[in-house]
């Protein structure tokens, strides 16, 4: 919380989980405000369908990431406010519900858009409302009013359903930058929960069980502009079979060790550099489960295994 010597910021509030984002705001709210909430594939159109979500919504008390926007026809969307809240209360009979709001919100009109986003057991739930007014507690809480979505999308995480992922795709995965054997390794195949990659690299570095904190994905080719963070687990670890040896780019050599720095644990890195330097590099094919991934990762990852699902089945039906 700010001290009081500090200019004061009409857009600042202390409550952490519900600070209103007008810039700087994360990719998921980003796609909120874009209105990019999944491709028709996704779509529930089914009311009770629809209520039984949002229902379930409710009773898991999950925070959810919100925008309310004034959206006007040949104009570019108005942000009012970016939050997050829990949905409250779900009401079949008024087709209503509410959600708690931060307080430092200004007061929310009848008419305005709202689009939030939830992970809600393995599924990414979206959806887009109509507010109907905030109203004030006796409590002194804010709570804001909605009508139930009229758009809902659901994003079906399917772990097990791996599709092989052709070079157009451009999917890459980091493992460790400043190791550029660990670096920009193309996948040979994807899941909403991992990848596999082609890896020449000594087996003691990438071996079971090794967790790779922070690394990258990359969608879209070299020029991709999709990066996300995330931490990355090695499940499974075997010899590529010789054939895929042409699949593997151009690998740069691992790096020679550095002249040793000043100092103990200088010196302890630099040997520890020059052993692994020593380690003969074999050509592994890697499963890697990501881990706490942001939820713009799951959807964009949703959205590419589905397409590429879609392609292979097609192309499997043109050929027979």
């Amino acid at each position: 919380m700010p001290s009081s010597s500090q200019p004061s910021d009409d857009r600042s509030t202390e409550f952490a989980e519900t600070v209103p984002l007008l810039r700087g705001a994360a990719a998921e709210t980003q796609a909120l405000v874009a209105g990019d909430l999944g491709d028709a594939s996704y779509r529930v159109d089914s009311f009770a369908e629809n209520l039984d979500l949002m229902r379930k919504v409710e009773q898991s008390h999950l925070t959810a990431t919100m925008v309310v926007m004034n959206v006007h026809t040949g104009t570019a969307p108005e942000v009012v406010l970016a939050f997050t809240a829990r949905i409250m209360h779900v009401s079949d009979d008024t087709q209503t519900m509410e959600m708690d709001l931060p307080l430092a919100s200004p007061p929310m009109p009848k008419g305005q858009t709202l689009r939030g986003s939830v992970r809600l057991q393995g599924v990414i739930v979206t959806f887009e409302s109509e507010t109907l007014g905030s109203k004030q507690q006796p409590n002194g809480a804010l709570v804001l009013h909605a009508r139930l979505p009229f758009r809902l999308y659901r994003l079906q995480r399917r772990d097990s359903f791996r599709v092989p992922v052709p070079p157009s795709a451009g999917v890459f995965i980091t493992l460790k930058t400043g190791m550029r054997y660990l670096e920009n390794l193309k996948a040979l195949d994807l899941s909403c929960g991992g990848v596999s990659v082609l890896v020449r690299a000594p087996v003691d570095s990438v071996h079971l069980g090794k967790r790779f904190p922070a690394a990258l994905v990359r969608l879209g080719g070299p020029g991709g502009n999709e990066h996300y963070q995330v931490d990355m687990l090695i499940r499974h670890v075997r010899m590529a079979p010789p054939g895929l040896n042409q699949l593997l780019a151009a690998s740069p050599a691992l790096r020679p060790p550095t002249p040793p720095r000043q100092g103990t644990n200088a010196f302890r890195e630099s040997a520890m550099a020059a052993v692994g330097a020593l380690l003969q590099p074999e050509l592994l094919q890697l499963g890697i489960e990501f881990e706490r991934m942001p939820m713009a990762l799951e959807r964009s990852l949703a959205r590419l295994v589905n397409e590429l699902g879609v392609n292979l089945v097609t192309r499997v039906k043109s050929e027979e």
